[in-house]
């Protein structure tokens, strides 16, 4: 009978760490991730007035392509600072991905650039914030199953009345079972044109929440908050 003897696992070599635990990273306490939402509403919604002033005296397309370059440098500069040089020296998969999304931007950026000398720059916002539309749409054509909890998110109707009271809300009832959507805000003409004030009347398929005069501002927060509502599972 023959003794088997196990030998020892090699020493590790000079300078070699041992492998660590990987440790997941903790969630972000909620006040950062809404307040990184906020900025990146007013930061990105500001992209568009800011290319509306610009398209005035620069060429759309140099202006576009300034934009980035500065940008890309910026992000270079900042990247070699924090990281060192070795972190701006990208490999080849990474310059294949620029490639693309450089190919694909003229396509985007560059067309709102100069599509902006006749569209107001508000009206090229909310077109651009319409993407979640679609973005559900594609993937609906696409045959995928697209949670309710995705289609909430974005599917909230607006609705510009000539009743009022019982009425406003029934119109309201209707346009939310025709349009399929989880939430209309209805409100009258008159309330709405011209004025910092206004009211509204949130309808879902449960109930129906009336709110008084207030600030267009303050209005809009208790509508995120009753869409957040609907989000929640």
């Amino acid at each position: 009978m023959t003794d088997t003897v196990s030998s020892p696992p090699p020493a590790p070599t000079a300078g070699a760490l041992p492998d660590a635990p990987a440790v997941g990273r903790p969630a972000p306490p909620g006040w950062q991730v809404w307040t990184g939402l906020w900025i990146v509403y007013v930061v990105w919604g500001s992209t568009y007035l800011a290319i509306r002033i610009m398209v005035e005296t620069v060429p759309p397309l140099l202006g576009a392509g300034a934009r980035f370059a500065v940008a890309g440098a910026v992000m270079v500069a900042v990247l070699a600072v924090r990281r060192g040089l070795a972190a701006v020296r990208p490999t080849r998969a990474q310059v294949l991905s620029a490639l693309a999304v450089g190919i694909l931007l003229p396509g985007a950026n560059a067309v709102i650039t100069v599509a902006e000398h006749e569209v107001p720059s508000n009206v090229a916002a909310l077109l651009v914030g319409s993407i979640p539309l679609w973005v559900i749409l594609l993937r609906t054509v696409a045959g995928e199953s697209v949670s309710r909890r995705s289609i909430a998110a974005v599917l909230v109707g607006f609705a510009l009345e000539t009743e009022t009271g019982e009425s406003l809300i029934n119109a309201a009832r209707g346009k939310l079972a025709k349009k399929r959507v989880d939430m209309v805000v209805a409100n009258h003409a008159a309330d709405s044109f011209g004025k910092d004030d206004n009211r509204a009347t949130i309808v879902t398929r449960a109930d129906a929440e009336a709110f008084g005069v207030m600030p267009k501002a303050e209005l809009a927060d208790r509508i995120l908050d009753r869409v957040l509502a609907l989000c929640r599972p």
